[in-house]
């Protein structure tokens, strides 16, 4: 027993001895972390916001070039328009000043346009008709305009005695005639405009300010408006005006406000071919009000880890056990409901991307449907080899199209499901390209398909589905590439052989990787429908149960083999279907004249009504359009002598599927043929029990034919 004391007493003292540092770390890691974050953080405010800066300024530089050459413009257009003119007619013509007026009311950032004769005296304005002739020798838009030796652009501040009252700064050009000076043609821009526009740009409104100033330091736009007094010449001190003399074309700099006093981050932009800047600046204290708080926050997170370092250094030699068991629990609870969630949000984004995919593929229907019919009518009367072969490679990729978009329909389940016999061989054959950018480089694909097959009750948008889930779990199980091997055959099912499945012949197809393989556990749990072993982030891992229940809907059966290591075998048992797939079920019954007669076609797409009309003409049917379902029961109402009715399914206003209803209720037995290109199940499928015929979007005229010769010989040619 005394041992026993002395060996609990040595180690309470080899405690005591390495508690003391522990507590001192507790407390100084904290604070060289808070230090280490509040200067990474200050550094990080500090970059963004001169990175604010230079996107502002940019901004208001694009916008103020813009305003410039379109007053610039609008000189030029009055120089044009008055070329030849004496002044004397000047004066008196309301032409003269109804145009200014017109070019004022067009552009709002132009308050007044003015024509300033050679000696000084206002001759015509935007503003009135007629004008008194007030004298402007002495305005500076007028004396600069005069003494410079072109007849460039001149700027100037606003005039200290406008009699309108407006406040925008003036942009003038001087009339040249016979070489000589003739007057000034001056534009008033509108200081609102750009106040306007910087209010709506701005993000600091009460801490920032920009202007638009003269590369002599004339201020002529500031916003907000400056404290009274303010200077309206920035001093030959001030930063920006030392970075445009020095030659700076854009420069982002640090200087202290001639107004407030405030340290400010400011930068400038020189507008091109026009000697104005650009300024926009931000106190520091707004990105310094942002690191205060940043820096308030990460201090209270030190503060409290310091104190949870202590306390658990306190806690730990008294529930070290108690609390590792209790961590233990909460993790593996909290990792079920992860699990959980990820699964949930999974279906989540699933099913929204299905209704966005079907929306897409919906309209890429109509497009392609277009596209291809135009090619295939062209092709037709085209004869010149080199444009037919440009005409089939354009065909080709069309079909690309209506290819990807099947495969996205068949994404958002947005499909006729229709169970009939299906070729395996060709489906699995059908999706080589698929599967092959699906999988990437580092899975080798192989086929081993049997010949002959027999065909297997299925729906083909489904299998396809399901054998497309098999090779992305059999890929997610090949981390570092393998092999994928598809394979058929028939095969003789026994009593109890495979469960559940009744004895006789089924065409098995197989689906076997290279892969990691399952263990026991999870061999047995594998169609469980929430059962993963899927990272979060790595799929929802419904892929396998999702294919066990379609493959049981059809009467089939699943089964599974594997070993760690080796890899993984899935088998589909599928029923074998009663008659052969039939390879001409769109073609007219071989030996058949070809009908012909009058057909209604409804589509609110004039593009898609023009194509088929075109192909149907083309198979010597007379055609009459519809844009909607309200025009095809007013053309039926007044007219019932067609014998077959094409119908567009998804339509505004009156879908297909209520006009039909209408047509029906009026005139019983009438043909109809409905053409989509996103299927709605619930909708479509009462019409297809009927006996109602649909084609697909996008067909090409041997489809449309097929099926309008089929709907036309399916029901009799009686007047709708």
């Amino acid at each position: 027993m005394q041992a026993v004391r002395a060996l609990v007493t040595a180690v309470n003292r080899q405690w005591k001895r390495t508690a003391y540092p522990l507590q001192f770390a507790c407390v100084v890691f904290p604070a060289v972390l808070f230090l280490g974050l509040a200067w990474i953080d200050y550094q990080v405010e500090l970059e963004r916001t001169r990175q604010e800066v230079m996107t502002t300024t940019g901004a208001l530089a694009e916008h103020a070039q813009t305003v410039i050459e379109t007053a610039d413009l609008v000189l030029a257009r009055v120089l044009d328009h008055i070329d030849g003119a004496d002044w004397a007619t000047l004066r008196a013509s309301v032409d003269t000043h109804r145009f200014l007026a017109r070019l004022r009311d067009e552009l709002p950032q132009v308050e007044a346009v003015y024509l300033v004769d050679p000696d000084g005296r206002l001759a015509a304005s935007s503003r009135g008709f007629p004008m008194p002739r007030y004298d402007l020798h002495t305005a500076a838009y007028f004396a600069e305009a005069r003494a410079q030796d072109g007849d460039g652009t001149v700027i100037t501040t606003p005039p200290a005695d406008t009699r309108s009252g407006t406040h925008g700064f003036m942009v003038s050009r001087r009339r040249m005639r016979d070489g000589g000076f003739d007057g000034v043609v001056a534009v008033t821009v509108s200081q609102q405009y750009f106040e306007t526009f910087y209010r709506a740009i701005l993000n600091h409104l009460t801490t920032s300010a920009a202007g638009l100033i003269r590369t002599d330091g004339h201020m002529l736009v500031r916003f907000p408006d400056p404290p009274s007094p303010y200077p309206q010449v920035l001093p030959a001190s001030n930063g920006m005006m030392r970075l445009a003399r020095a030659g700076h074309e854009f420069a982002v700099f640090e200087d202290r406000s001639s107004t407030t006093g405030a340290e400010r981050i400011g930068g400038f932009r020189r507008l091109h071919g026009l000697p104005l800047l650009v300024g926009f600046s931000i106190d520091r204290s707004v990105f310094l009000t942002t690191w205060a708080t940043h820096a308030a926050v990460i201090g209270v997170c030190a503060i409290l880890l310091s104190a949870l370092l202590l306390a658990t250094e306190s806690l730990v030699r008294r529930k070290t056990a108690i609390e590792h068991d209790a961590l233990r629990r909460l993790v593996a609870e909290t990792e079920r409901r992860r699990q959980a969630e990820a699964m949930a949000q999974q279906s989540q984004k699933m099913e929204a991307l299905g209704r966005l995919t079907g929306g897409v593929a919906h309209d890429f229907n109509n497009l392609l449907a277009v596209i291809l019919a135009s090619l295939e009518l062209v092709l037709r009367r085209e004869k010149e080899p080199r444009a037919v072969r440009l005409l089939q490679t354009a065909t080709q990729a069309a079909e690309r199209g209506a290819k990807l978009t099947a495969q996205m329909l068949a994404f958002s389940r947005k499909h006729e499901v229709a169970v009939r016999p299906v070729d395996v061989n060709a489906v699995i054959e059908g999706m080589d390209d698929l599967l092959r950018r699906t999988l990437g480089p580092s899975v080798r694909l192989h086929y081993d398909l049997g010949a002959a097959e027999w065909p297997v009750l299925a729906d083909r948008v489904q299998l396809e589905m399901a054998l497309l889930n098999l090779a992305v779990n059999a890929r997610d199980a090949m981390p570092n590439g393998g092999s994928l091997t598809f394979r058929s055959e028939i095969v003789a099912v026994g009593d109890r052989s495979v469960s559940d499945l009744p004895p006789g012949p089924y065409v098995r197809v197989q689906v076997a990787d290279t892969g990691v393989g399952m263990s026991a556990e999870v061999l047995s749990r594998a169609n469980e429908p929430f059962y993963t072993t899927k990272a979060v982030g790595s799929g929802t891992g419904l892929g396998l149960s999702m294919v066990y229940g379609f493959v049981r809907e059809l009467g089939g059966a699943v089964t599974l083999e594997s070993s760690e290591g080796v890899g993984t075998t899935v088998s589909l048992y599928l029923r074998r279907a009663e008659r052969a797939v039939m390879a001409e079920a769109m073609e007219p019954e071989r030996g058949a004249p070809v009908r012909t007669g009058r057909l209604l076609v409804v589509d609110d797409d004039a593009s898609v009504r023009l194509a088929i009309r075109e192909m149907l003409e083309e198979m010597g049917h007379v055609v009459v359009e519809a844009d909607g379902g309200a025009e095809a029961l007013a053309v039926l109402e007044g007219d019932r002598g067609f014998d077959l009715l094409v119908v567009d399914f998804a339509m505004p206003l009156m879908t297909g599927g209520q006009l039909a209803s209408e047509v029906v209720r009026l005139w019983p037995a009438a043909p109809i043929l409905f053409v989509t290109g996103y299927v709605e199940n619930d909708a479509l499928q009462p019409w297809s029990e009927q006996g109602y015929g649909t084609v697909q979007k996008p067909f090409g005229a041997r489809d449309l034919a097929s099926a309008v010769e089929r709907s036309m010989r399916l029901r009799e040619p009686t007047a709708v």
